[in-house]
């Protein structure tokens, strides 16, 4: 079953067309890293071998989002099915190449996990305070994170009251 037309793309053929196009390509997996600002800490290892076995009998079938890094790719969105895809024995994978900005793929990552209940309001919090300190400008309060994410500045007050909660208990420790 093909979902898509791909194409093989060596990080070195890497150009701005396929980059602006939004066409998914393929890649070698081992050329694919995962996002260094992703806020999930924790992955459910069950969950993740039963994507791997979906992913064995039926192929990945929504291309991942990547942007171009050093030699190879960052994860900025679908970090389980790459994860799993890596458990699955993938060689290839299909991606769609973005340009993206650290600031973009932190909150590309939040915003990505924020619906999901099986992230954690710690792990949320973690995000929302990368945010205000890597860029003060355009995240200066928490109003302006929860108008980005779409959720309330009492919320978001909350995340970074577990974050400062954690922080002093374990300061105690």
């Amino acid at each position: 079953m093909v979902i898509y037309n791909l194409i093989r793309l060596d990080p070195i053929l890497l150009n701005e067309e396929v980059v602006m196009s939004g066409r998914a390509v393929e890649v070698d997996l081992r050329k694919v890293r995962p996002n260094r600002f992703n806020p999930r800490l924790d992955f459910n290892e069950e969950e993740l071998r039963n994507l791997a076995d979906s992913i064995r009998e039926k192929g990945l079938l929504q291309p991942i989002i990547v942007r171009p890094v050093d030699n190879g790719f960052e994860v900025v969105v679908g970090e389980r099915r790459y994860r799993a895809a890596q458990k699955a024995g993938m060689e290839r994978i299909p991606v769609v190449i973005r340009e993206y900005s650290d600031e973009d793929v932190i909150e590309l990552s939040l915003i990505e996990n924020i619906q999901r209940t099986d992230l954690s309001a710690v792990e949320k919090g973690n995000s929302c305070k990368q945010l205000m300190e890597k860029y003060p400008q355009k995240f200066p309060n928490k109003g302006a994170i929860a108008k980005s994410l779409r959720v309330s500045e009492t919320t978001i007050s909350a995340w970074l009251e577990l974050v400062e909660a954690r922080a002093l208990r374990s300061f105690r420790e």
